[in-house]
């Protein structure tokens, strides 16, 4: 449900060039109630979201579901974090800096830090 909410896609769209890649089959149960009555249903697969630049390097993943506002804010922190990686002189060190600092971040406080735009 939350790539068809429309303020998610809309996000998607505006900022970032989707893809959607399915690695493997999506796993299916089927329940036996018995008397020829079956059902058949498939299962949660499993999701990530790969930021990626142009020339196929993560930025960052995003793995699991997530509320749609929260998966919005976690989108607009991977923007800005892309961004400023475009304008570095740098990239590659930039990006190794910024999961450093948050790694050191979540150790400590327990949170990601935040990116926000240059004031």
């Amino acid at each position: 449900m939350l790539f068809s909410d429309e303020a998610v896609a809309n996000a998607i769209n505006l900022k970032f060039e989707p893809v959607w890649v399915s690695v493997r089959d999506v796993p299916t149960v089927t329940i036996d109630f018995g008397n020829g009555h079956k059902i058949m249903r498939t299962l949660h697969g499993n999701v990530a979201t790969h930021v990626l630049t142009a020339d196929g390097t993560i930025v960052d993943i995003l793995p699991g579901l997530y509320h749609s506002q929260e998966y919005l804010a976690q989108l607009d922190q991977l923007w800005w974090v892309h961004r400023y990686m475009r304008e570095a002189r740098n990239p590659m060190v930039f990006l190794a800096d910024y999961h450093g600092k948050q790694v050191n971040s979540i150790k400590t406080t327990g949170k990601p830090m935040e990116v926000r735009p240059y004031a």
